[in-house]
């Protein structure tokens, strides 16, 4: 098994994803196609956003991907609670709603990506990418990864 750096990336070059989703059968896509068509992914899934700050005080994430529009909370209310609680991983919305933006760049929002959802293998590819390009640049900013 490879170990982990703080960031939780593991050193063989793995990288641990959380994808917060309502749709348990969407979410199982994602993550099959996530997992089996592009090389170093390990997707959890969770269905419902109140349990993620939970789950991520005990497990080692490097990146969340979450849907917008979910009954419990959205996820921009899913991504203050999480800086609130001093999680500062690479955070994507990842959505179908193309009227969402985000505005500056600062403070909640630095390091959040935003993904609309579209029909087709090529929006997993465009995901998966933009997953590399946030840990990526995350660790640069962080000072690398050792």
């Amino acid at each position: 098994m490879a170990s982990r750096t703080n960031s939780g990336v593991e050193r063989d070059g793995h990288i641990r994803v959380l994808y917060v989703e309502d749709s348990a059968e969407l979410a199982a896509v994602v993550k099959t196609h996530l997992e089996r068509r592009h090389e170093g992914f390990e997707v959890d899934t969770v269905t419902n956003p109140e349990r993620v700050p939970a789950l991520m005080a005990r497990e080692a994430v490097d990146c969340v991907v979450s849907d917008q529009h979910m009954p419990a909370m959205t996820g921009l209310d899913l991504l203050a609670t999480l800086r609130d609680r001093g999680h500062e991983q690479p955070f994507i919305l990842y959505t179908s709603d193309r009227s969402l933006t985000l505005d500056g760049g600062t403070g909640p929002f630095e390091a959040v990506s935003l993904l609309c959802k579209d029909v087709g293998d090529s929006t997993f590819s465009r995901l998966a990418t933009r997953i590399r390009e946030c840990v990526g640049d995350h660790q640069v900013g962080e000072g690398g990864t050792d």
